[in-house]
Parts: structure tokens; sequence; C-alpha cells
């Protein structure tokens, strides 16, 4: 049995200088999620999904370094 893989769409935006600024689409694991940059190309932001399936939020200092971190599990 073959099977096909799906197209995935995705959002990805720029800045004026072509440093990737979002990206809103679908993960490896098939969990969709939100990421934000800085003009530096550096992670700032995260909303999605993580390994077990539950919502998670993680910001990032200015240099992509974790600044905090929260699950929605209880």
């Amino acid at each position: 049995v073959r099977s096909r893989r799906q197209r995935q769409m995705c959002i990805r935006d720029s800045n004026k200088d072509q440093k990737r600024t979002l990206y809103l689409g679908t993960g490896a694991e098939g969990n969709g999620y939100v990421q934000t940059y800085n003009k530096y190309e550096q992670p700032t932001a995260y909303i999605g999904s993580n390994r077990e399936m539950d919502g998670v939020v993680v910001l990032n200092d200015r240099y992509g370094g974790l600044g905090f971190s929260q699950s929605g599990k209880e």
C-alpha cells in the first residue's frame, strides 16, 4: 500500500530585510503552532502543542534563550 503525504499549508512572513519573522503551520508530528522571530531571526515566542499533545507557551529573550515556558497540562 502506497501512502501519499498530505500537502501542508503554512503562513510565513519576513521583514523588509528578508529575515523570517513568523511561521504558522504544522509541525513534524502533525501539531499546529505559531513561532515568532525578532529582526535577527532569533525565536521569541512559540504557542502550540508539545510531544504529549498538551498546549504549551514558550517565551524567549532577544538572543533566543529560554525565558518562560508553561504547559497547559494540569
